[in-house]
C-alpha cells in the first residue's frame, strides 16, 4: 500500500523580496552602479559589489581597472556604499613585463587626514634592468610620496586623486630623475579601515 504524503503550501521565496538601487559615494559618481534583492534590507549592510571603472566615466582607458564597493547604510530603496578598494588586472600589469626589464613593487600601509587607513600597491616597470640602489632609491621616493599624500588627504580626496591618476603623475615625474619607466601604476588599494 503505497504512503500518502501531506503537502503544506509553499511559499514563493522570490514573491517576498525586494529590489534595492546601489549608489557609489559622492566622492566617486553617486551613480546607480547595479541592483540587488532581499527579503529584508538589513541584509544588504556588509554586502560587496564590484564594477569596473569605465562604467562610471565612460573612458575606455579605465577598462582594466575594477572598483570594489560595501554597502553601509539602506535609505528606502537605495542601498549606499562606501569606497573599499580597486585593482588594475593583473593581465594587463603583467603584459608590460618583457625580458631585461625591472619589475618594482612597492607596499605602503597609510594613515589618512581623516583617520582612515588604507594600503596602497604600486608597480613601476623600466625599460630595462636598473641596479639595486636605483631599485632601493625609487621604491623609498613611492613610500614617501604616498606617506606626504596621506597627510594632506582624507579618504574622498586620496581615492578621488588615485583614480584620477594625478598621484601617478607626480610620483612618475620624481620616479624618472632616477631612472626611465616604461610604466607605473596605483595598481592595487584596499581600506583597512573608515574614518
Amino acid at each position: 500500500m503505497a504512503r500518502s504524503r501531506r503537502r503544506g503550501s509553499v511559499i514563493d521565496k522570490w514573491s517576498i523580496k525586494e529590489w534595492f538601487n546601489i549608489t557609489a559615494p559622492p566622492y566617486i559618481s553617486e551613480k546607480n552602479i547595479g541592483e540587488t534583492v532581499a527579503a529584508d534590507s538589513s541584509a544588504l549592510i556588509g554586502r560587496s559589489i564590484e564594477i569596473g571603472l569605465l562604467e562610471l566615466t565612460d573612458n575606455v582607458e579605465d577598462m582594466q581597472t575594477k572598483l570594489r564597493f560595501k554597502i553601509t547604510s539602506v535609505s528606502g530603496e537605495t542601498a549606499e556604499t562606501q569606497f573599499s578598494g580597486h585593482e588594475i588586472s593583473r593581465d594587463f600589469i603583467r603584459a608590460q613585463i618583457r625580458n631585461h626589464r625591472t619589475r618594482i613593487d612597492c607596499i605602503s600601509d597609510l594613515v589618512l587626514k581623516d583617520k582612515s587607513r588604507v594600503r596602497i600597491f604600486v608597480t613601476c616597470i623600466t625599460p630595462t634592468r636598473c641596479s639595486s640602489s636605483q631599485q632601493r632609491s625609487m621604491r623609498k621616493i613611492v613610500v614617501d610620496s604616498m606617506d606626504g599624500y596621506s597627510q594632506e588627504h582624507g579618504l574622498p580626496s586620496f581615492v578621488e586623486r588615485v583614480l584620477s591618476n594625478e598621484f601617478k603623475a607626480e610620483i612618475y615625474d620624481k620616479l624618472v630623475k632616477i631612472y626611465p619607466l616604461k610604466s607605473l601604476e596605483i595598481r592595487k588599494s584596499k581600506v583597512l579601515s573608515h574614518a
